[in-house]
């Protein structure tokens, strides 16, 4: 339901704004995982995040497709995933030196405040 909310928002007002208003609820989702120790905290959480992984998405998917139709879908897919791959990599080798050094629970803590700051990066957008 939230979904469709956004979508009926995102056609009145700027997909920037709505994506700005959103993004540090998804990061606060990020940051509060490792603290959710209860059924119910971790039900808030986790739901706290997917509505505003939602929230993003839409304004983020509509982008990506206007940014495609400008400059040929091919060449900017291709771009977009070799950008994707690279990072992923660095960070699977950042994440793996920072569990080998570091107890599993604040390997995880990291993990997690890595994943708030890069969906902070969605602002670029």
């Amino acid at each position: 339901l939230f979904g469709f909310f956004v979508g009926e928002i995102s056609d009145r007002f700027s997909r920037r704004k709505i994506l700005r208003t959103l993004l540090p609820f998804m990061a606060l989702g990020y940051l509060l995982r490792p603290l959710a120790t209860t059924g119910l905290r971790v039900l808030l959480t986790d739901s706290l995040a997917k509505a505003a992984l939602i929230g993003v998405r839409i304004p983020q998917m509509y982008r990506l497709y206007v940014k495609g139709r400008e400059l040929g879908a091919l060449r900017y897919v291709l771009a977009m995933e070799m950008t994707l791959s690279v990072t992923k990599c660095l960070l699977a080798l950042a994440l793996a030196g920072t569990f080998l050094v570091l107890p599993a629970s604040t390997g995880f803590a990291v993990a997690f405040a890595i994943a708030a700051a890069f969906s902070l990066l969605y602002v670029a957008l």
